[in-house]
């Protein structure tokens, strides 16, 4: 008995219908197994992502900070230069 006696003998019989309902039940249970993994995958990427994000906000917050400091700093170091100006311009003559 050869592979075309078998399908004809299914089909003769009405088996082929039925082997088709299998067939289609064992992709349904693969398609479902992967999409299954699928969403954990999902869940999982979207938990890494609002982590960086998380990172990134705190990284812009302390870069926030110390942008003002700096310019705290800066504004310290421009006072103190425009009174280092005004003293050397006293010691050289310079009258205002």
């Amino acid at each position: 008995m050869g592979y075309s006696d078998f399908f004809k003998c299914i089909t003769e019989n009405s088996l082929g219908v039925v082997l088709a309902v299998i067939i289609a039940f064992f992709f349904y249970k693969v398609l479902m197994h992967i999409l299954a993994h699928q969403s954990d995958i999902t869940k999982m990427a979207t938990e890494q992502n609002e982590h960086w994000q998380g990172i990134i906000s705190e990284h812009s917050a302390n870069a926030k900070a110390f942008h003002e400091e700096v310019k705290d700093a800066h504004k310290y170091q421009r006072e103190e230069h425009k009174e280092m100006i005004a003293s050397l311009g006293r010691i050289n003559g310079f009258k205002e």
